[in-house]
Formats: C-alpha cells, structure tokens, sequence
C-alpha cells in the first residue's frame, strides 16, 4: 500500500454508491450493525448535519467514521461529539487507516468547538486498546471519551 496514494476525505452529500462500499465495509466484521448504517447513514449526513470521512486508496474506500453531537443538558457539561461508527475493510486493518479517520474526525469537531469526543466500540479487546492507545479514556463498559480541549 503506497502511503501517498491514501486520502481521508469528508463526504457531504452520501450517494447510493458510497452507502454501498460503507455497507460492505461494515458488513465484514459488524453485519448486525451493516443494515442500520445502510438505514441511517445517508439520511444523517445529508439531512441531520452528521460527519462522514472516508479513507480511500486510488478512489476506491476502504474505512469510514462518522458522528454527529450530544448536546448537554445543562451549561456546565461540555459540548460532545460522538463516533457512530469507524470501520476499516478487514483486509487493511492494523495499516493505519482507523487511527488516519479517528485524527481527521478528531481535528474536525476540535475546529468546531467541541470539548469532547466519545466513542461507543465493538465489545471486543481490540477495538478497546485501539481508543486507549489513542488518549480515549474508559466511561462506561463500551463507551470511551476524549477530551479535545488539550
């Protein structure tokens, strides 16, 4: 895999064709939750305002993140942007490309204001040292936070 040829990049309007590779994606490693991103992700990031960046690799997609935000309750809570979801083709993972979406999905929230970031991950050990290991701290049994106002 030639690093000059990956490209993270945020999707604005989702078509069929790029809710299709998501699926399939997903669909790899996830498939209880491939049907609900097929639902749900078009119409969150072209009508809801959610983030989609997709990492491709001469023009074909290989991993995705999105997310959207939580709104605090009271004043005092910080703002909290939430990943939805980050997969990567199974084919590529342990390459660098999740860690490559989670910093560009990272960077995006912190220029738009949002102190912190959480993450619901797969129940799985691997997915747990990979947040850990990128400054994702343990709240709740799948559920990891950041704060970004660092």
């Amino acid at each position: 895999m030639n690093k000059d040829n990956i490209k993270i990049v945020r999707i604005n309007n989702v078509t069929d064709e790029i809710l299709l590779d998501c699926y399939q994606i997903a669909n790899q490693t996830r498939p209880e939750n491939a049907s609900q991103i097929y639902c749900t992700l078009k119409q969150n990031v072209n009508n809801r305002g959610h983030v989609l960046f997709v990492c491709t690799i001469n023009e074909i997609i290989y991993g995705f993140i999105a997310g959207g935000t939580a709104f605090a309750k009271n004043h005092d809570e910080p703002l909290t942007a939430n990943v939805e979801w980050l997969f990567v083709d199974v084919w590529h993972h342990r390459k660098g490309i999740g860690r490559r979406l989670l910093a560009k999905c990272e960077e995006h929230f912190r220029a738009n204001g949002f102190k912190r970031m959480t993450v619901e991950r797969a129940p799985t050990i691997k997915a747990k040292e990979f947040y850990i290991s990128g400054g994702f701290m343990p709240i709740a049994a799948y559920k990891h936070a950041k704060d970004l106002s660092r």
